[in-house]
């Protein structure tokens, strides 16, 4: 799979999670996996998608579905802050120039 199309891969993945809460997890797990899995792009212009992706998936660490278990720690964050970290990756992934549907 070429950069650009794994970048527009996992953007898809995070409107999967966005759009699909029953199936937020399983894409949740894929795009972070994913991430840590990729080394990051040296080519010009896509340090900042990397950034972007690089960031969300550390913020990811702190999304936590279960209000029991969100209650351990005040780091943990539920599905309201998972849906606005989720619209702000994609907005800044969109303004950098990559679209979730492009191949």
């Amino acid at each position: 799979m070429t950069e650009m199309k794994l970048e527009a891969a996992l953007a898809r993945l995070l409107q999967e999670a966005l759009r699909d809460p029953e199936r937020r997890g399983q894409a949740l797990r894929a795009f972070q996996d994913t991430v840590a899995d990729t080394p990051t792009s040296a080519e010009a212009g896509k340090e900042q998608i990397w950034t972007v992706l690089d960031d969300l998936s550390i913020d990811l660490e702190f999304y936590e579905s279960n209000p029991g278990y969100r209650a351990a720690s005040q780091s943990y964050y539920g599905d309201e802050r998972l849906e606005e970290l989720l619209r702000a990756a994609l907005a800044e992934l969109d303004r950098l120039g990559l679209e979730a549907d492009s191949v």
